[in-house]
């Protein structure tokens, strides 16, 4: 659905928008990159967990928390 709305015109994050507003039900949690704009990413989230971290070698993204 990112995608049709990206062949209409819409700009990454609107899409991304519309998208998560009037198409996606029940509980999520999203991490996005386009490969066109490789310096943006979203995340969302509805009911889920995320969890996002800072480190020098990158940022991680994950839905839970691991202990190891």
């Amino acid at each position: 659905m990112i995608g049709i709305y990206l062949d209409q015109g819409l700009q990454f994050y609107d899409a991304v928008k519309q998208t998560l507003e009037s198409k996606i039900r029940g509980t999520w949690g999203l991490c996005i990159l386009h490969r066109d704009e490789p310096d943006k990413l979203i995340v969302a989230r509805k009911g889920s967990p995320i969890q996002i971290g800072l480190h020098s070698s990158g940022i991680f993204v994950a839905s839970e928390v691991c202990n190891s």
